[in-house]
């Protein structure tokens, strides 16, 4: 009885050893089908996509054909046999030009003429006042163009005699002012401002600005001096 029992642990514990050494060998097996299928799906489509690329590299090589064309092709465009046709339009004539009257002359007229209206009566008596004053002024009153005829016997400082013109030192004219206003006409002779009347040198006056120069006087006679026109002396 002892013996059979002891048969029996011995054969149990071969077919737990046996049953562990199956589970073990099973797991190394599903291993090792896991890593074939994971090298293995890889590497198909590697060969897969390599054979596909070789079979379209062999079959679908670019071709290259060579056409000679016999005879000359017509371009679709080509000189117009038919003149051409251009229509042409005059253009409009332009509008005449409007001529506006003439102002109207004189302090009642220019007064008609102006809009007052919102103007103080202060304001607008003295502007028609000084309307009036303008229209009663005489056309003579205009500069003169020349007035050497004022005053007699004036000669060109130039052609003053040479006992005369040695009296008259070198002048530097540097600037001319003309005004119709007497007071307010003034030269610049050796850098100083002279008006009329003043002594420009030692025996030298100066008698009048004029618009285009100046008339001075030396030992009783009367010579002038073009504007902006320096005098270098007799030596």
């Amino acid at each position: 009885m002892s013996m059979l029992l002891k048969a029996r642990r011995q054969g149990g514990r071969s077919a737990a050893l046996e049953a562990s050494l199956g589970l073990g060998l099973g797991v190394e097996q599903r291993s090792r089908r896991r890593l074939g299928w994971l090298l293995g799906l890889p590497l198909c489509l590697g060969l897969g996509m390599g054979a596909n690329l070789a079979w379209h590299w062999v079959n679908l090589k670019p071709q290259q054909l060579r056409h000679e064309i016999t005879e000359p092709t017509p371009l679709p465009y080509g000189p117009s046999e038919t003149p051409a046709r251009f229509l042409t339009r005059a253009l409009p004539a332009p509008p005449a030009p409007v001529v506006e009257p003439d102002a109207p002359t004189g302090g009642d007229g220019q007064t008609a003429a102006m809009d007052l209206d919102g103007v103080s009566a202060d304001l607008a008596s003295r502007f028609q006042a000084a309307l009036a004053a303008q229209a009663q002024q005489p056309e003579s009153a205009a500069i003169p163009e020349q007035a050497h005829g004022e005053i007699s016997g004036v000669v060109p400082l130039s052609a003053l005699p040479d006992t005369i013109a040695r009296r008259v030192p070198p002048l530097s004219y540097r600037s001319h002012v003309f005004s119709s206003d007497p007071s307010k006409r003034v030269v610049n002779l050796n850098g100083m401002d002279r008006y009329e009347g003043d002594e420009v040198a030692p025996g030298v006056v100066l008698l009048q600005i004029l618009p285009e120069g100046a008339i001075l006087r030396v030992a009783g006679q009367s010579f002038s001096l073009e504007a902006l026109t320096d005098w270098p002396g007799v030596s």
